[in-house]
């Protein structure tokens, strides 16, 4: 059952329900300015994996590929179009792994759902999976999640 994008509650999630896919055409642009944001160092001696291409090639990737961080951040753009943000950033945990890299030109497709709800100690809980796949339909991610209502 799809749930638009709205925001939702504890009591409004169920078990199984599935988030509207989020999609992602990752661009070197995005990449580089990933690395940016990293602060990663800019020396013309250092090679860097993400943003220099021909170093890139000789590498296990074979090209610059996306930083891993970037990827865990769509897969919380995806959860956030209906957990509300402070449930996942106050009390609430992702772990994401990444099973294939992304590169410039890939479309990635973020989809979440929901596994679980509990109450611990007074607090409610909503576990959820969250699935990352290119556009030849392999996984880039698979991670857990946890929000704190």
């Amino acid at each position: 059952m799809g749930t638009g994008n709205r925001k939702r509650s504890y009591d409004e999630l169920q078990i199984g329900e599935m988030f509207p896919p989020l999609v992602k055409v990752e661009t070197q642009d995005a990449i580089n300015r990933y690395a940016e944001l990293a602060s990663l160092p800019r020396q013309e001696d250092v090679r860097n994996l993400h943003t220099d291409d021909e170093y890139a090639k000789t590498t296990v990737f074979a090209g610059t590929v996306n930083m891993g961080v970037a990827t865990v951040a769509y897969c919380l753009e995806a959860l956030e179009q209906v957990i509300p943000t402070e449930a996942l950033l106050n009390g609430g945990r992702i772990e994401i792994k990444a099973i294939e890299p992304v590169r410039a030109g890939d479309t990635i497709t973020i989809v979440g759902s929901v596994t679980g709800k509990r109450e611990e100690n007074g607090a409610r809980f909503v576990d959820l999976e969250i699935k990352a796949e290119n556009q030849h339909g392999r996984l880039a991610a698979v991670g857990t999640a946890t929000a704190k209502f």
